[in-house]
């Protein structure tokens, strides 16, 4: 809101700005003037630096005053609108627009330039604006930062009217106030409070600026420090081949003592395999309502057949 806020400003100063350059070579009998008005900058503690009236815009100086100001000074300017001829600007009279604006002095079009739009009184057309230099807003904060050190603003007042006719028509006012210079220990405070815009921060958070790199260590591939592949194929021929080699070895004295076995003994002996079997049949995928009841069923065999064979042992010793 408040980016869009600042775009509206802008381009309703650059229409102002245009029926400036228009109406002021149009014949017209009135013109915008001030009345009243009074310029000051006084620090925060209410010591005045500067103080000047003008009864009309005849008086003020045709190069505004330059100043160099303090971080807690502030800027004033009261005024009333009136025309040209001595009277209020008040009615259909009454300047639509109405701006403070403050730019760079020597190359205005370098940076975008600060404007607040004022609110005149209807009855007295009168206003009056302020603002302490420490609170300056982000894009004349960034101007500043970047800026050169000598580099001098102007402020302006601008008035401005849409007639209604050929006949009501009032030429626009753009008056400088004053010129400021912002000395270096206020330019190095601000560089602190210099905040990214909403849109720059709504970039980052909606993620439409660049991402950072990223960086890689690239470290020695695990196939470059592995062992050679006879010493690989070495070591799993032991792995595989050690265990069978040991049983084999520890079951040799029980070959020569074995007998053959009964009936009852070849069940109990099919049923450990066929259990072995519905296991690695689970495993693969096999669905549990089918492979428990199946070893539910082996096992009644085994109970029943194989009771026999469960009570005595066919190795004998």
């Amino acid at each position: 809101m408040h980016a869009a806020a600042s775009s509206m400003r802008l381009w309703a100063l650059a229409a102002l700005t245009l029926l400036l350059a228009v109406v002021g070579v149009t014949a017209s009998s009135l013109s915008y003037d001030v009345s009243d008005m009074v310029v000051s900058v006084a620090s925060f503690d209410g010591g005045s630096r500067l103080r000047m009236s003008y009864a009309n815009k005849k008086e003020c100086p045709a190069e505004p005053k330059l100043i160099t100001t303090e971080p807690d000074d502030i800027i004033r300017v009261n005024f009333a609108a009136s025309l040209s001829n001595g009277e209020k600007a008040t009615g259909s009279y009454l300047p639509h627009q109405a701006w403070i604006v403050l730019q760079p002095s020597t190359s205005p079009s370098s940076a975008a330039p600060a404007v607040w739009p004022l609110k005149l009184r209807s009855s007295k057309a009168s206003a009056s604006w302020s603002i302490r230099m420490d609170r300056l807003p982000e894009a004349l904060k960034k101007s500043l930062v970047g800026a050169s050190v000598d580099e001098t603003f102007e402020l302006q007042l601008m008035l401005g009217s849409f007639a209604q006719d050929a006949e009501s028509v009032v030429t626009p006012l753009a008056l400088p106030l004053l010129r400021i210079h912002f000395p270096s220990s206020l330019v190095s405070r601000l560089k602190g409070t210099v905040k990214p815009s909403v849109r720059v921060e709504a970039g980052k958070k909606d993620g439409f600026l660049p991402w950072p790199a990223n960086k890689h260590t690239f470290q020695v591939e695990p196939w470059q420090t592995m062992p050679p592949a006879m010493a690989s194929l070495l070591i799993a021929l032991i792995v595989l081949i050690g265990p069978w080699i040991l049983l084999l070895s520890l079951c040799r004295p029980l070959v020569g003592k074995l007998s053959l076995p009964d009936v009852s003994t070849a069940i109990v002996l099919a049923s450990v395999c066929l259990v072995e079997l519905l296991a690695v049949l689970y495993w693969i995928g096999a669905p549990v309502w089918t492979v428990f009841p199946a070893v539910g069923a082996v096992g009644l065999v085994v109970l029943v057949g194989g009771h026999k064979a469960l009570s005595r042992t066919w190795i004998h010793v």
